[in-house]
């Protein structure tokens, strides 16, 4: 088989910083419409070049919400 995206690689190379900042939300409590949410949206708006941008759980949450 040959791996599209190796994502277990990619993850590695940055296992401590992921580690510190899920903790971080895992402490604070706040996994809904949290700072970090808010955080996340605003750069992800940035990023896309729009206005707004929405966290969602999942795929199926944001076809959802755009239908």
């Amino acid at each position: 088989m040959i791996k599209f995206l190796d994502l277990q690689k990619i993850n590695l190379a940055h296992q401590q910083e992921i580690e510190d900042q899920l903790l971080q939300i895992f402490r604070s409590g706040w996994y809904l419409m949290g700072s970090a949410v808010s955080t996340f949206e605003e750069h992800l708006a940035s990023y896309i070049g729009t206005k707004y941008a929405v966290g969602v759980a999942n795929g199926l949450d944001a076809l959802r919400l755009i239908l």
